[in-house]
């Protein structure tokens, strides 16, 4: 009893919600683990919850805890030197065994005082960095500038591992700073 113009519309609608799938050639069909919620970016959410969220058993797969010198990007985002010490947390999480999120995280190390920093590197390979950086400092996170790029998986050198060789899937990348409640930078 409705025209054809409004059943695209209700299936297009459906579609950009995620709850059904269209396949080009073959139909519409409905998506068993459907996008039912739209995630603020500015809410911290951690991402094995996200995935599971959204239906899929989550792994950490690898994580990684460095102190090295900062990355251009980095410390231009920081407000640090390029030689200035930093901590580096790379995570890689993974939905029912398939590559989802690749983390990187970078925090001067000048947060930390010097006699505490190898002990804060062993709690960082086990601890969320939020919890962390409070534990450590008494500051808590909020996340306030994000950007959003769509980007070719052979954009990111770091992601080689985790896909075939010269082959470019689309990956959206987010970039973002937290800050503590005084707006100062606490990691990238």
């Amino acid at each position: 009893g409705v025209s054809r113009t409004t059943v695209r519309t209700v299936l297009e609608n459906l579609a950009a919600s995620g709850v059904v799938q269209k396949r080009h050639g073959s139909g519409t069909y409905i998506n068993p683990k459907p996008f039912l919620f739209q995630e603020p970016l500015l809410r911290y959410i951690r991402y094995p919850a996200l995935i599971a969220l959204k239906g899929h058993k989550p792994t950490e797969h690898a994580r990684t805890v460095l102190k090295t010198c900062t990355a251009p990007e980095a410390a231009h985002r920081l407000g640090i030197q390029e030689s200035d010490p930093c901590f580096v947390i790379q995570t890689v999480y993974y939905a029912d065994d398939h590559f989802a999120v690749f983390c990187r995280d970078t925090l001067p190390a000048s947060l930390v005082p010097p006699d505490r920093q190898d002990d804060f590197l062993i709690t960082l390979r086990r601890r969320d960095l939020r919890e962390a950086i409070f534990e450590e400092t008494g500051r808590k996170t909020q996340q306030n500038v994000v950007n959003l790029h769509a980007v070719l998986s052979t954009e990111v050198e770091a992601l080689a591992p985790y896909f075939p060789a010269g082959v470019p899937f689309p990956l959206i990348l987010m970039c973002g700073c937290c800050f503590d409640h005084n707006r100062h930078t606490l990691f990238y």
